[in-house]
C-alpha cells in the first residue's frame, strides 16, 4: 500500500472511527478497513514517478557487491552518462558527508544481510550498533552535528583509502553485550 503523507492528515480520526463491527471478525474485513482508514483515496503511482527506477541501471552498475566502497565512490564520479549523471552527482556529494568507515560497515552489513534470516539481521545489526557507539563514529558524527555544530567531524579514516578491511571486520567479529529481545521458541 502506497499513502501520500497529505493522505496521514486526519489518520487518528479515520482510525478511531472505524467501526470494527461492520468491519466484521474475518481479519480480511479489518484489513480491508485499515486500509481504507490509512489511505482514503487509492494513490497509484506509475513508473514514470518512481526516482529511483529511471536510474536502477545505474544504481546497480555503480552499487555492484563485488566493488569495495573505493570503487562504488571512484564510479560515482566519473558517471558520463548524461541520464545519471545528475543522481551520480548528488549521490557522491551526500556520501561525501559520511564517515568513510561507517560507509563501508553498512556495505558489509547489506552484504551480509542478504544471506540471512531476519532474527540472525537483528543479531547482527545489534551488535555493530553497540560497537559502533564504542569503535566508529557515530559519536564523532553527534558531536559535529549536535554538540559542537561545526559540521567538521573528524572521522576515525579520512577517505574511503583509508578504510581497513580489518577495521570493518572488527564490527563484525566484536562480542555484543547479551541479546535484550527473547528468541520466539522454535
Amino acid at each position: 500500500m502506497v499513502t501520500e503523507s497529505a493522505s496521514l492528515a486526519g489518520l487518528e480520526e479515520r482510525l478511531a472511527a472505524i467501526d470494527w463491527s461492520a468491519a466484521g471478525a474475518s481479519l480480511r474485513g479489518r484489513v480491508h478497513a485499515l486500509r481504507a482508514a490509512a489511505a482514503p483515496k487509492p494513490v497509484c503511482i506509475g513508473v514514470g514517478d518512481a526516482s529511483l527506477l529511471a536510474v536502477l541501471p545505474a544504481v546497480l552498475a555503480h552499487f555492484d557487491p563485488a566493488h569495495d566502497l573505493q570503487r562504488i565512490l571512484e564510479n560515482l564520479g566519473r558517471e558520463s552518462d548524461a541520464r545519471y549523471a545528475e543522481w551520480a552527482h548528488s549521490t557522491l556529494k551526500t556520501l561525501a558527508g559520511k564517515s568513510p568507515l561507517m560507509m563501508a560497515v553498512t556495505r558489509e552489513l547489506l552484504l551480509r544481510g542478504r544471506r540471512m534470516d531476519l532474527a540472525d539481521c537483528f543479531h547482527m545489526e545489534f551488535a555493530v550498533v553497540q560497537h559502533s557507539f564504542a569503535h566508529g563514529d557515530f559519536l564523532e558524527g553527534v558531536r559535529a552535528l549536535l554538540e559542537d555544530k561545526d559540521h567538521a567531524p573528524a572521522w576515525r579514516a579520512q577517505s574511503a583509502a583509508q578504510v581497513q578491511a580489518a577495521q570493518v571486520e572488527a564490527f563484525f567479529t566484536s562480542t555484543a553485550a547479551a541479546w535484550p529481545i527473547q528468541d520466539p521458541p522454535a
